[in-house]
């Protein structure tokens, strides 16, 4: 497949988002539709990045998370291609391929995720909600035999929006990065979650087109490629 018609592949995906079965594929196959896919990350992301500059040159971007961790380089690089790749592709993408333990493992990833970030805030009524959600979830799924077979029909009927949710969900989870107060953050962020969203929407289509583990390399790499430039700038000072 050569780079035009994976990008016509991704771009009718987001026309009409399906929920596809496994599909078995080559690593040499992997690797190079993830090489033309992150080469239209990129080329979108200067677009969706353009808001976020122009409004941190007026001073209305509160400082962000990374910057704080960029005299810990070797902390920053764990956590931005190791661990962020992980946690987050399984957090906001292991369901798109439904599965009942998929399911499970991303909301509880989703209460981790709330309950650490926002344990001090109002936001953590989020974490409870959700938690909730989950464990009626389970404990309805163990009480009605049919359950799997009225989500997989639910997943299937409403995948779009389960799509296109998964990615707006990322984006926002994102805002937890800017140091704002909260009125300012919240009517600014579609602004600063922009290039995030456009992130989940890839990944999102990575997952469905070829699982798990190249959603999370694709995201490795994405990160990579964004911290190592501005470490090595960082340390010969050329910013």
């Amino acid at each position: 497949m050569n780079p035009g018609l994976i990008i016509r592949d991704f771009t009718a995906f987001l026309r009409a988002p399906q929920h596809e079965s496994d599909r078995f594929f080559s690593a040499q196959e992997t690797i190079y539709f993830l090489f033309c896919l992150l080469i239209l990350d990129f080329l979108l992301l200067i677009p969706a990045a353009i808001p976020v500059s122009i409004l941190s040159e007026l001073d209305l971007v509160g400082e962000h998370r990374v910057e704080e961790m960029l005299n810990a380089p070797l902390l920053l690089l764990f956590l931005g291609v190791v661990l962020a790749p992980i946690m987050e592709e399984i957090i906001f993408r292991l369901y798109l391929r439904f599965d009942l333990r998929t399911l499970f493992i991303s909301l509880l990833g989703l209460c981790l995720f709330f309950g650490s970030m926002y344990s001090m805030t109002g936001m953590f009524i989020v974490f409870l909600l959700i938690l909730s959600f989950t464990l009626g979830l389970f404990f309805f799924a163990l009480l009605n035999p049919r359950f799997d077979v009225i989500m997989r029909h639910f997943w299937d009927s409403h995948f779009p929006w389960i799509y296109f949710g998964s990615a707006i969900l990322f984006g926002m989870a994102h805002l937890s990065n800017f140091y704002m107060p909260s009125g300012q953050l919240w009517l600014l962020s579609p602004f600063l979650v922009l290039p995030q969203a456009v992130l989940g929407l890839i990944l999102g289509y990575i997952r469905i087109k070829r699982g798990i583990w190249a959603a999370i390399l694709f995201h490795a790499l994405h990160n990579g490629f964004l911290i190592v430039p501005t470490l090595i700038l960082l340390k010969y000072g050329w910013v």
